[in-house]
């Protein structure tokens, strides 16, 4: 087994009664469909069908998954692969594991760090955990607000106006 693997799936939840299951993918699902190897867990070597998707939601056949317990109890399992999804990435276009943990700097100065990302619709929103007092908000993942971002220092620099306006939303 490869030990340069990147967690590219999590069992989301059973589909059906025969063990089909639904994947929450955290990489483009054309770049999923491209891999060929998986492991369950960083350990158990699989096989992963492409079935079809339902409600924009990808259902997948995984080898000794054949019925609804069975699926249920892998339930928020993780799937691996050996691949760097960054590659396929363009300049300005950023992976989750690219920015959470990230140091959050406003403009020289740490301030906390990114805790999460989730999808609003329009656009990722970032979630932000401040170091001094541990609150959280929420800042929308746009050029204006996030001008400089380095992967490779895991760091990135919130503008002053989004700290203003959105730091003290819930105050």
């Amino acid at each position: 087994m490869s030990s340069n693997l990147t967690k590219v799936a999590e069992i989301s939840k059973p589909h059906g009664v025969r063990g089909l299951v639904q994947l929450k993918l955290f990489i483009d699902l054309e770049y999923f469909l491209s891999l060929e190897q998986f492991y369950l867990d960083n350990s158990l070597p699989i096989e992963v069908s492409y079935k079809f998707s339902k409600k924009n939601h990808p259902i997948f056949q995984i080898s000794g998954i054949n019925t609804r317990t069975d699926a249920e109890k892998q339930s928020k399992k993780s799937i691996l692969a050996p691949c760097n999804p960054r590659e396929t990435c363009e300049p300005d276009e950023f992976l989750y594991s690219d920015l959470i943990g990230s140091k959050v700097l406003l403009k020289d100065q740490a301030i906390g760090s990114v805790k999460m990302l989730y999808n609003a619709g329009a656009h990722e929103i970032i979630v932000i955990q401040e170091d001094t007092t541990n609150k959280l908000f929420d800042v929308p993942f746009t050029a204006a607000h996030f001008p400089v971002i380095n992967v490779h220092e895991k760091s990135i620099v919130l503008s002053e106006d989004a700290y203003s306006l959105f730091s003290t939303l819930n105050d």
